[in-house]
C-alpha cells in the first residue's frame, strides 16, 4: 500500500531561508510541550522554508494568536495566501498546507512568513508528511550485515540497539540493497550533528545540514536524513560520509539507524499507516 511519511522540521531535507531569521523553539515557550516531540522552528521575519518530495503532502505548525499571515507556492503554480490566525483556541500540529490533488511525482513546496510584523508575525513550522505510491519493502537496521562501517579501527563507532555514531572526520556507512523503487535513510539528530554528504550507486548529494543547534527534550526519536525515488529495479548501494567540514558545520557526530526500502505499489493500493 503508498506509504505516508513524516519529515521533522529538524531533518536536512528541510531548507530555511535565510537560516539566520529562523529559530527553534525552546524552554522559554510554555507551550512547547504541545508541538511533536517538544520542538519546532519559527520565524518572525519574511523567511521561507522550502521541501522537495515525491508524492502529495501536507504541513503541520502552530496556529495561535502569535502566528500571521503566510504564502504557499508548489512547483511553478500561483502562490496562495493563507491568513494565519483569526481567533479562537491555539492549536497544535495543526495543517497549515495540505493538497491531495497533486499528481504523483517530484513536487516542491514554499512556504514563506508574510506577517509584516506586529504582535501576529510568527510563522510555526512542525512537520510535514508526504504520501507516495510505493510499497514500504521494510526496514534494513544498522546491525544488519549488508551494512559496512569504516574506518574499522576500534573505539571509532559506538554501537547500541539503536544506531551506529560517529563522531570521526572520515566515517561512513555503506549499505548494499536490492529495491525496486527508492530508499529513505534514518538517523539521530541534536546539537552536535554534522553535515552528511549521501550518495546512491556513486551519484552524491551536496552536504545536508541537519537543522538543529540544541538538544532534544524527546530523545530516541529517528529522523529523516535523506531520501531517494525513481531507482530501477536491482542492486544498488548507499553511501553516508560524515561531513564536519560540510556547509554550516558546527557539529561533528553522525548517528545512522535504519534504513526503509520503497517498492512499486500495484495500481489501486490505498493509503497505509503512518510512519516516524
Amino acid at each position: 500500500m503508498p506509504l505516508n511519511t513524516t519529515v521533522s522540521h529538524v531533518s536536512p531535507l528541510l531548507s530555511y531561508i535565510p537560516r539566520t531569521s529562523w529559530y527553534e523553539g525552546n524552554s522559554s515557550d510554555p507551550e512547547l510541550n504541545r508541538y511533536s516531540n517538544q520542538s519546532y522552528h519559527y520565524s518572525d521575519s519574511p523567511a521561507s522554508v522550502t521541501f522537495s518530495w515525491w508524492g502529495t503532502g501536507a504541513v503541520f505548525g502552530g496556529y495561535r494568536n502569535r502566528t500571521g499571515a503566510y504564502q504557499v507556492v508548489v512547483d511553478s503554480q500561483a502562490a496562495t495566501s493563507f491568513p494565519g490566525y483569526t481567533g479562537g483556541p491555539d492549536e497544535f500540529e495543526r495543517v497549515l498546507y495540505a493538497n491531495d490533488g497533486l499528481s504523483y511525482g517530484q513536487h516542491q513546496i514554499r512556504i514563506t512568513n508574510t506577517g509584516g510584523g506586529g504582535p501576529q508575525s510568527v510563522l510555526d513550522i512542525d512537520y510535514l508528511v508526504y504520501e507516495t505510491t510505493q510499497d514500504d519493502g521494510g526496514e534494513i537496521q544498522h546491525n544488519d550485515p549488508g551494512c559496512s562501517w569504516s574506518p574499522a579501527s576500534p573505539n571509532t563507532w559506538q554501537v547500541d540497539a539503536a544506531s551506529h555514531t560517529t563522531t570521526d572526520t572520515f566515517g561512513a556507512m555503506e549499505l548494499n540493497f536490492t529495491v525496486s523503487s527508492g530508499i529513505i535513510l534514518y538517523g539521530y539528530l541534536d546539537g552536535t550533528s554534522a553535515p552528511l554528504t549521501v550518495s546512491v550507486d556513486g551519484w552524491a548529494s551536496t552536504p545536508v545540514a541537519p537543522n538543529t543547534a540544541i538538544a532534544p527534550i524527546v530523545h530516541n526519536v529517528p529522523q529523516v536524513l535523506y531520501t531517494k525515488s525513481g531507482l530501477q529495479n536491482g542492486p544498488h548501494t548507499l553511501r553516508v560520509e560524515n561531513n564536519p567540514l560540510g556547509i554550516n558545520g558546527t557539529g561533528s557526530k553522525m548517528s545512522i539507524a535504519f534504513s526503509r526500502t520503497l517498492s512499486d505499489a500495484p495500481a489501486g493500493s490505498a493509503p497505509q499507516q503512518e510512519t516516524p
